[in-house]
């Protein structure tokens, strides 16, 4: 569910406007309304908002003012999660190149053209979403192994488990030939690199991390490292299972 914040003085058409949302069934969450450009700074600082539908014309700072502020404090969380609201054209160059702002929608194109903005948005949204709960899950798998955080290697590895859960194909990837570029490129190493950082940071979690983890979480005896490949495989079947419970 992608929380949502509607800014505009216009009770009416915040009021049109949440209603044609929720008759499109726009998979949101109405997270807050703002009045003034005040309201908004107090409501982003209560509540985690991941989208902004903000009109410019408003007391008590303006949209420019307004955004602004985001990208000066918040620039990072905001990110391409604006959705501008104006009635005039001529406006839009002022904030267009703003780092916080998706798109601009002049009142005017109506309220479908602001709905199929705003969808476009919930999209990218919940597939963002969805990518930092798998890491968050990635990372509680390679806790539990004592991996370290810290390591080159483990930060590849996490980005190398996510790529294969994404593709959904353990069995038929190669990762030396599918999976291991893609970080490289990612992170302007090669791909020779990332593999041997892997194999250290996994070799490391082997002495680090107690024989009983070791045998509970692979389900045997480990009395040597275990291959790359296999912990990948390992921790993809335990993310699949707590999915599916």
């Amino acid at each position: 569910m992608v929380d949502i914040l509607v800014a505009d003085d216009n009770i009416y058409y915040t009021k049109t406007l949440i209603n044609s949302i929720n008759e499109k069934n726009i998979y949101t969450r109405l997270c807050a309304i703002a009045t003034n450009g005040k309201e908004i700074l107090e409501k982003i600082e209560q509540n985690k908002i991941d989208i902004i539908l903000l009109d410019i014309e408003m007391p008590q700072y303006n949209g420019f003012e307004v955004l602004n502020i985001l990208s000066k404090q918040y620039r990072d969380y905001y990110r391409n999660s604006v959705i501008v609201i104006s009635n005039y054209h001529n406006n839009y160059s002022k904030f267009q190149n703003n780092p916080c702002v998706y798109s601009c929608a002049n009142k005017i194109n109506g309220i479908d053209y602001i709905l199929n903005e705003i969808q476009e948005l919930v999209a990218i949204k919940e597939k963002d979403k969805s990518q930092r709960d798998l890491k968050k899950d990635v990372m509680q798998e390679l806790a539990k192994l004592n991996y370290n955080f810290k390591y080159n290697g483990t930060k590849y590895l996490i980005e190398s488990i996510m790529l294969i859960w994404n593709k959904q194909d353990i069995d038929n990837i190669n990762l030396k030939r599918d999976i291991f570029p893609i970080v490289a490129k990612n992170n302007n190493k090669t791909v020779s690199n990332v593999k041997i950082n892997i194999n250290n940071a996994t070799e490391m979690m082997f002495y680090d991390c107690p024989q009983y983890k070791l045998d509970e979480y692979f389900g045997y005896n480990v009395i040597s490292k275990p291959k790359v490949k296999f912990v990948i495989s390992t921790i993809l079947q335990k993310l699949y299972i707590n999915k599916n419970k």
